[in-house]
């Protein structure tokens, strides 16, 4: 497409991997379309079954209302602000129509991402663990963190850890080692 020209290399440049598959199939869906297939996805991944344990957790330590509907509010929350996902398993990415060209951009770049990750490491089966478990939260988080991190990088036009100062920012976190060998 005439509009991925910039952002199409951004996440391989950034990410220092490239995507293996450069006729990813890309496709584009008003939001609320857009979101209909999300909650789809959702319900699959997350079951009555596994999506009721959840929820009485999070109310029985207090973290969230005991009046708390989890089943309606956790899609809701998580469908709130879409721009765009990408299916592992369909090997396809999908936008929502309507953005600015900045904001399809950057959702872009972050989505390739995800496709990058995929075509590397196997999405389907690293990191979409069917159960809830401290592993599956710390996959989720490293493969949404790594996707934003190159979103940034693209946004502020320079990879993260080639900004300013950040060396010495992380070394006061003492996570120097995350992002410089």
């Amino acid at each position: 497409r005439e509009g991925d020209r910039e952002p199409g290399g951004q996440p391989e440049k950034i990410r220092g991997l490239p995507l293996k598959n450069k006729d990813l199939a890309v496709g584009q869906k008003d939001r609320d379309a857009l979101k209909k297939k999300v909650l789809e996805m959702f319900a699959e991944e997350m079951p009555k079954d596994v999506l009721q344990p959840m929820e009485r957790s999070l109310k029985n330590f207090d973290l969230i209302p005991k009046d708390m509907d989890l089943g309606k509010y956790y899609p809701e929350f998580l469908t709130s602000q879409i721009g765009g996902y990408y299916d592992p398993k369909a090997k396809y990415l999908d936008q929502a129509t309507g953005a600015s060209v900045w904001m399809e951009e950057t959702v872009l770049v972050h989505e390739i991402n995800h496709a990058i990750q995929d075509q590397h490491f196997d999405l389907v089966n690293y990191g979409h663990d069917k159960n809830l478990s401290d592993a599956a939260a710390a996959k989720l988080a490293l493969i949404e963190g790594d996707a934003t991190l190159v979103m940034y990088g693209h946004m502020l036009g320079v990879a993260m850890e080639r900004m300013p100062m950040v060396e010495k920012t992380l070394e006061k976190w003492g996570r120097i080692d995350v992002l410089v060998n």
